[in-house]
Formats: C-alpha cells, structure tokens, sequence
C-alpha cells in the first residue's frame, strides 16, 4: 500500500507518571520525528569491514504558531498557577487635563508605585519626572501633577504597579523540571487511489528539553518550538505506528478501533 501524508496532526499529551492527560492540540504546524543510532565500525586494514549499531536516540520537535498557556508550561518546565492579587507592572499613557490631571480608567494602583513622566513630542522620549500624588477613586485612579511648569495637555507617561485577581502565571526558575509524557499524535494520510486513512503514533516516554526559545515579531507571528527528548517505555518501545481506514475518525475512536496487526513497534 503506497500513501501519503500532508499533516502534522492532532496531539494528546499524558502525563507519563499520573496517566491524566496534560492538554489536546489541533494546531501543530510541524511535527519532526527523529529516530536513529549511530554506527560503529570494526576496520581491516585501515577499512570500514563490520558495523554495530551504536547508540540509538529519539527525538520529537513539534512547532507551532497558535498555542496554549499549558503548552508554554511545559516548554518552560514549570507549571501554571492561579494567582490572586499578583503584582505586575502597568503603563498608561495619556494628557493632563485643565487640572494637571490624568485619570486611568478601572485601575487600583499599589499605593507609593506610580512614576510619571513627559514625554517628548514622538511619545516616547522622556523629557522630565513630575512629582504626582494618587486619589483613588471608586474604580478610577486619579493622578494629579505638582510639578512646577506641568500644564495641561502635556504628554505623560505613568509607570505603576496593579495587584491583578485571578491571573494564570509560570514562573521560569533554575530548577525547573517538566514531568515525563505519553505523545498520541494522529494524522490524515491518502493512499495511491484516493482514499483517505489515518496514521496514529504512540510516542511512549518523552520529556520536554529546558530550552523555551521565544520570538516574538511585529511582522510575522510568533513560532512556538517543543523539543522533547523520546525514551523507550518498560517494553523497550519507543513508539508504535498504526494505520486506520477511517480518515475522519476521532481521536478517541481511533484508539478504540485500532487493529494490533496494523502496528509497527519502534524499539
């Protein structure tokens, strides 16, 4: 049977130890699997003459554009957590009205946090400090300028920190260290006369490698690289290729309907 494939296919991530899934991606761009082992060669008389196989290794790269906070968890070894009251900085620019004052809508900043600045005619200079001092309001802040020379409309720029409820964070620390997965990728495939099947492939034990690279650009979006080093399981697999008929089966009954004889043991 010749086929084809132009997917990089829906992906199940489970947690290796627990057997609970972490989370479920449609949006892989790309999907790069690399299993290989290096030879090693006994020599007769200067001449290559028999070759071992030597080390074997696995690896898994998964990239993408449109991703998920957990995603960005497990490139960043860490976890997600829900925090309440988390201090984070905030900007706003805006102008003085005819009282020497600027008011942020819907903010309640930490009290003795607030910088404010004129800037320059580009909106981005600074031009000089001015002293302020805080009112807060019912949902407002009000911020008065005291500095001599402040008039109205000057532009300002105003630096301060916001105790935000119920945010998600992840927190990058030395000893970071994301758990141990279970991959479920399945994809799309087409056979030489037309008809579609899928693949699945069973990655048994893979970890994601500590080195989050993100590139961030006005021009074109955000790419998003998982790599993850791949190890054999208790059987000494280190993933298992299976093809289904059915094409536009779900994930989940994919796994259900898979035939053992349809299956290739990578080990």
């Amino acid at each position: 049977m010749r086929f084809a494939i132009k997917d990089a296919g829906n992906l199940v991530f489970i947690n290796k130890a627990t057997g609970v899934p972490a989370f479920y991606s449609e949006d892989a761009n790309s999907f790069e699997f690399k299993y290989s082992a290096e030879s090693v060669y006994a020599k007769a008389k200067g001449n290559k003459a028999i070759a071992f196989e030597g080390e074997t290794t696995c690896e898994l790269k998964v990239e993408y554009e449109v991703i998920q906070f957990a995603q960005l968890s497990v490139m960043m070894a860490s976890d997600v957590v829900d925090a309440n009251n988390h201090e984070l900085s905030r900007t706003f620019k805006g102008r003085l009205d005819g009282s020497k004052k600027i008011t942020i809508k819907n903010a309640k900043p930490v009290e003795g946090s607030i910088s404010v600045f004129k800037l320059a005619p580009d909106g981005q200079e600074f031009e000089q400090k001015y002293e302020a001092k805080l009112q807060q309001q019912a949902k407002d802040a009000e911020i008065t300028v005291s500095t001599e020379g402040a008039k109205a409309k000057d532009m300002v720029i105003v630096f301060y920190m916001e105790a935000m409820p119920k945010i998600k964070t992840i927190t990058m620390k030395d000893n970071g260290e994301s758990p141990n997965f279970r991959i479920e990728a399945d994809v799309a495939a087409r056979t030489q006369d037309g008809k579609n099947m899928a693949m699945h492939m069973s990655i048994k034990n893979a970890k994601a490698k500590k080195n989050a690279e993100l590139t961030l650009s006005a021009e074109n979006p955000s790419k998003f690289p998982m790599e993850f080093d791949c190890f054999t399981d208790e059987n000494g697999e280190y993933a298992v290729l299976s093809y289904i008929g059915d094409g536009n089966a779900s994930p989940a009954s994919m796994l259900e309907a898979l035939d053992p004889s349809n299956s290739i043991a990578l080990k």
